[in-house]
């Protein structure tokens, strides 16, 4: 499935601007008609005349925001914390680390080494390491004479834990569906983390079987990761600079050191550009629950694969999954650069 035959474009366009010419003739409508008439399978939208199936934007209720200048200083300091609290820089002792930091700032890559569950646990990423928090506590004043008066340590941050990993980490993102299940990744290498129900250490580990050369990172490396939302924290697609992997940890294997607590896991499909001058930027995850055939709006046409390329090109990629919410489409396919939408 390509954006440049779906149309989905063309028919966003379409609402759109067919709301807002009725937003923009609202006034002399209201007041011939003060309420929308009805006309066999057709209503009237402002001056519009438009089918019953055609979808509607949601509508907007409310008035503009009234600001007033504040005199007084409207938040405030609840704690500080000296800047050797947490230790946020990336490990630069070898020169594959420090070839990793040039490829983070050279490509604009966004880190993201900071989680939090829905009990105010934080998880931040350290070089080598994972450390665990309590936040909540951080916000309680109660017990404080003068709040933020003076910068506290790295032992009054209400540490619950750490774990050690085995790369340096670019970004973190909790399962929406399980938030025992963090995925961590750094530039060529991912993984699955099972945090402990009292969130103080990593239970479990499962690697990613990304398949990137640990020394050719400058030309290809892990561009984002993201949760399949509705997947029960089990699907992960991996966006790399030439190719998007998809994984299901239902199908890990015991890894090669018999740890009981250390898995591996297979890509189920792997997505590969058909050319190398070409790399991905950007890519997101489309939930379903929409139609492009402007026939059948009803119709769920299921999740997709958005691609952004470094030209300026988008690209969409069909998601099927089956009943159980397992990939149907497995195997390795290619990517062709040229069928995508241009911008």
């Amino acid at each position: 499935f390509e954006s440049v035959h779906s149309k989905i474009i063309q028919k966003l366009f379409e609402v759109f601007n067919m709301h807002f010419d009725a937003w923009a003739k609202k006034d002399s409508i209201l007041q011939s008609l003060g309420t929308n008439e009805l006309t066999g399978n057709q209503y009237f939208l402002g001056e519009l005349l438009v089918p019953n199936n055609t979808p509607s934007l949601s509508n907007r209720n409310g008035k503009e925001v009234e600001t007033t200048q504040l005199d007084e200083r409207a938040f405030s300091v609840v704690r500080v914390f000296k800047s050797s609290t947490v230790n946020a820089k990336i490990s630069n002792e070898t020169s594959t680390d420090r070839l990793k930091k040039t490829i983070i700032s050279k490509n604009n890559i966004e880190r993201k080494i900071i989680a939090a569950d829905q009990r105010g646990r934080l998880i931040i990423a350290e070089p080598g390491s994972l450390l665990f928090c309590a936040g909540l506590p951080l916000a309680n004043v109660r017990h404080l004479s003068t709040v933020g008066s003076t910068q506290q340590q790295r032992s009054d941050l209400c540490v619950l834990g750490s774990s050690k990993v085995k790369c340096n980490i670019v970004g973190l993102s909790l399962s929406p569906d399980d938030d025992s299940r963090l995925i961590a990744w750094g530039t060529s290498d991912a993984y699955v983390f099972i945090i402990a129900e009292s969130c103080d250490k990593v239970e479990t580990v499962i690697e990613l079987e990304v398949g990137l050369d640990l020394y050719d990172c400058e030309t290809d490396y892990i561009v984002k990761v993201e949760w399949l939302l509705g997947s029960s924290g089990n699907i992960i697609v991996v966006f790399c600079a030439t190719s998007v992997k998809i994984f299901d940890v239902r199908h890990s294997t015991v890894a090669a050191s018999n740890d009981d607590n250390e898995f591996l896991c297979q890509p189920m499909s792997s997505y590969t550009l058909a050319y190398e001058d070409v790399v991905i930027k950007a890519g997101t995850i489309i939930p379903g629950g929409y139609s492009t055939d402007p026939n059948d709006i009803d119709v769920d046409s299921g999740t997709k694969l958005g691609i952004l390329f470094d030209t300026g090109r988008v690209q969409l990629i069909d998601l099927n999954l089956d009943c159980s919410q397992s990939i149907e489409d497995k195997g390795e396919f290619s990517i062709g650069y040229g069928e995508g939408l241009s911008f």
